[in-house]
């Protein structure tokens, strides 16, 4: 067996990029893609593991409660069996990460962890 040496970011995008969920026979991706806003705590781990796998597409934000909002309705429009990941820099813009999907209209659980994606999940 040959050994891969990965960042932890590298390890964590190629996990990401290899679940998948199985409906009536057929295989799917879980994840499908980043959303992200790249700060300085994101930029050298997740983007450069996000940019060397280009397979595993991300979309560049602007916004983390637009971000999180998007994610969520793609989650309920996928009738709640994919996601796509939600990811910043710590900062203030990180709190909307959790303060808005946990309001009570929102069904959505949000995981936060500082520069670490938020996995979007109904």
């Amino acid at each position: 067996m040959t050994t891969i040496r990965l960042t932890a970011a590298q390890a964590m995008v190629r996990f990401l990029s290899a679940q998948r969920i199985e409906i009536d026979g057929k295989k799917q991706r879980l994840f499908e893609g980043v959303f992200a806003i790249f700060g300085h705590g994101n930029v050298a781990g997740i983007g450069q593991a996000l940019q060397q796998n280009p397979d595993f597409p991300y979309y560049l934000f602007r916004n983390e409660q637009a971000m999180v909002h998007a994610a969520t309705g793609f989650a309920k429009m996928s009738n709640r069996l994919r996601t796509l990941v939600c990811t910043s820099s710590i900062g203030p813009g990180a709190t909307a990460l959790t303060v808005m999907p946990c309001a009570p209209s929102s069904s959505a659980q949000v995981r936060v962890r500082p520069s670490i994606p938020a996995l979007v999940a109904e």
